[in-house]
């Protein structure tokens, strides 16, 4: 991905780990380390071809690389409105090129 690629040359970045689903969510992690700090971000790319960022935080617990549970909750809440807000275009794409072809493919 092109945001990996960008932050693997950035001098500051110090590691970016490879992207690795999340169980039981549509969705990817990356993990990146900063200075001492560990970043992630969760993306999906399930979504025809769209990408939506669905979540980016700063990694607190000093124990373990489990993610905290509000977090995942609020990664899900927001996966479920990305595919609701796809719908939602999908719908809107669907009426304007029906009202399009109903006037012969003119505005």
């Amino acid at each position: 991905m092109k945001l990996v690629l960008l932050c693997a040359r950035h001098s500051s970045v110090r590691a970016i780990h490879p992207r690795k689903p999340m169980r039981g969510i549509n969705a990817v992690e990356i993990v990146s380390d900063f200075d001492g700090d560990t970043f992630r971000g969760v993306y999906t790319t399930k979504i025809k071809e769209y990408i939506y960022v669905l979540h980016c935080f700063q990694k607190k617990s000093t124990i373990g690389i489990k993610t905290q549970q509000r977090d995942l909750n609020l990664i899900r809440a927001r996966l479920r409105d990305a595919e609701e807000h796809h719908k939602e275009r999908e719908r809107d794409e669907k009426k304007r090129a029906a009202s399009d072809q109903s006037r012969g493919g003119k505005r």
